[in-house]
Order: C-alpha cells, then structure tokens, then sequence
C-alpha cells in the first residue's frame, strides 16, 4: 500500500514500489500558450475545433461540457479579461484567474526579496500594475499581485500532451512541494529523481521510478526533475532563473567534473525523426523512431513512462502504414500494457485497440 506521510518543510515521503502512482492533482489554474488556444480546449486540453468565449474572447472550449465546466472559474474573470483588447500571455491570465477566484497559494514556495532576480521582479512588477490598472484596482491589491506572481513563476508546472510537447503552464498542489532531483543517467547515481511526472489532460501523475528504493522502515523523500535538460550548463542555469538554486545531485556533481558533456541525444534524434516524416521518408523514419525508443528510458529513468508507451503506439501506427506488421503488433501490444491504466477513456487509446485488431487480421490474411 502507498502511504504518503504529513509533509513536513515542504518535504512529501512515500512508502512505495517502483512503478506506482503516487499521487493525483487536479490544476487550480491551467493556461494555454498562445499557439494552442484556438485549436484546443482550455479545460480538457484535447485538439480539436473550437469555440471562443463570446464575452472575453480569452478562451476556447471544445464543447457546452466543457465550457460549463471551466464557468466555475471563468465566471469570476470573464468581465474583466473582456476590458483587455489583444490576447494575454500565460503569466497574466493564470495570474487573474487565481486572483479573481481568490485561490489561496500564500503556503506555497516563493519569496520576492530571496527567491527571484531583479530582471524577474521588474517583469512581475509590470504585470501586476497592469493589471490594478485595467481592473481598477486598489492599490493594496499591487503588493498580493506581486506575490501570487511570484509564486506562480517558482511553482509553476509546463503542461505537456501524450507526446511529450508542451501546451501551457498550470498550478497543482500537493506536487509543487515535491524537491528537484535530475533524471539518472548512470548506474552510479543515487541521489536523483525517484519519481516521474505525466499529463493524463489535466490530471498531473506522479509515479516512482526506476531510481526508488522500497524501504518500509525509511520512507523516501519523493523527488521529481523541473526540466530534462541534458546539458549540464543549460540545465544549472534554468534552474537557477526558474526557480533560485542550483542543482547538486549526483548526476549534476558528476557532469560537473567530466570535461565533456553529453549531447541530448533524444532530443536531436527526435528533431531528425520528424524531418524524415516530413520528406515522407517513412523507412528511415522508422528506423529512427526504433532508436528513440530504446533510448527513452534513459532520459526518463522509466522503462514503464506512458510517454514511451505513446511513442509505442506512433510507432505501431507507423509500422503498419509499412506493413511491417509483426513489428507493428508487437509495438501496439507493448503500449496498450503502458498506457491502459492511466488512459483507457482517451479516444487515441482506443484507436491503439482497434488497430491491433486490424493488424492482427492482417496478418492472419497474409498466413
């Protein structure tokens, strides 16, 4: 049985195996980037055609559903983002909607005089009078502005779809007190991320992973990555603008004194792979995607991520397209296995069952 102990100084502990759902968080906020708004719903994040709010103009919703859903908030700002004349970046509207909603974050982390740099204090300064001035304000509400804002920038989750690309930004709790630990890269490494963090639409997931140590007498402290960067310099100093620290894990110790560095491997061979689909060179594309695949989870310290089960299932749609059937069958079974407890309600896992029946019969046929 997993037993999350009483956090204590932000701390949260576990008592678990590898591979278990730690926790479950609902957003108290979620936004989408600009790019995404008009073509996926601001509750339930799927793409798909949408409709704008007709009073703010802010949002897009995929159905009557979900609009209603989403009123409970969207109430209490829709006035208000109705008197702003061009479309707001993320900061602003998670900002107002935990404003005008009166959600409580002042427990969270994040301090305006220790925690961010002047370049960050300036922008939040600017975002916070702005605001007093279209809502028309009283200037104490400036000072608690200021302060959600900052706690937004240091506790703020990007939000990604099954495939591992980013959405937009969203507030979860109790997950925004679990520590930064870098995903494991070698056997020698122990002080890492032992949990890893996943988008179910809006549900955040935290499982354990392959870097958690059962131990019913000593309950790990649960630790997950802020950002899988592999470049060690890149990585310390988004650490540091982000979110005020630097990292000194094992992984982060141990690149610190090599003189070389590790390229992103899977981030390179995913930009090629997706070039290969664009030239329509499907073989070589596959080849490839192969290649992501047995490199994931290393970059995840999880053989058992549903994000690798996604890519399974791109895979299993490719290698049919190829007729590749056996390979096709086998990549479909694999990730129905990864994907089914966590997504047996979404419409693409169900397209992944459907097309194993369809490969399955295809290969009977070819008998």
């Amino acid at each position: 049985m997993i037993k999350i102990i009483t956090p204590q100084d932000r701390r949260y502990f576990a008592q678990a195996k590898q591979d278990q759902v730690v926790m479950k968080c609902d957003p108290l906020a979620i936004v989408l980037f600009k790019e995404f708004r008009a073509n996926h719903c601001n509750y339930c994040l799927q793409g798909s055609q949408t409709n704008r709010c007709s009073i703010c103009k802010q949002y897009y919703y995929c159905s009557v559903s979900c609009q209603k859903n989403d009123w409970k908030q969207h109430k209490n700002e829709c006035q208000l983002l109705s008197k702003i004349t061009k479309e707001m970046p993320c900061n602003i509207l998670i900002l107002i909607r935990l404003f005008q909603n009166n959600i409580d974050i002042q427990n969270f982390y994040g301090d305006v005089d220790k925690d961010i740099d002047q370049q960050t204090y300036q922008q939040i300064f600017d975002c916070a009078a702005y605001i007093v001035k279209i809502a028309q304000l009283e200037n104490e509400s400036f000072a608690k502005l200021v302060s959600i804002q900052v706690k937004i920038h240091l506790n703020t989750f990007t939000v990604t779809d099954i495939n591992g690309d980013t959405l937009g930004i969203a507030i979860y709790t109790p997950a925004n007190f679990l520590n930064h630990k870098c995903i494991k890269t070698s056997a020698k490494q122990k002080n890492v991320a032992n949990c890893s963090h996943f988008f179910n639409q809006r549900q955040l997931i935290i499982i354990t992973n392959n870097s958690f140590v059962q131990n019913e007498n000593d309950p790990q402290e649960l630790c997950i990555s802020y950002g899988n960067i592999v470049s060690f310099k890149d990585r310390q100093k988004f650490l540091k603008s982000q979110y005020g620290f630097i990292c000194d894990c094992d992984r982060c110790l141990q690149e610190q004194s090599n003189s070389e560095e590790d390229s992103d491997q899977l981030n390179l061979k995913q930009q090629e792979y997706l070039t290969l689909l664009n030239q329509q060179k499907f073989k070589k594309a596959f080849t490839l995607l192969e290649e992501i695949i047995a490199l994931m989870p290393k970059y995840y310290d999880n053989d058992r991520h549903p994000y690798l089960g996604w890519k399974m299932n791109e895979a299993s749609k490719l290698g049919f397209h190829l007729n590749y059937l056996l390979k096709a069958e086998n990549y479909s079974i694999q990730a129905i296995k990864l994907l089914e407890p966590f997504y047996s309600e979404n419409e693409q896992y169900k397209e992944l069952l459907g097309r194993l029946k369809d490969i399955k019969a295809e290969i009977k046929m070819q008998k």
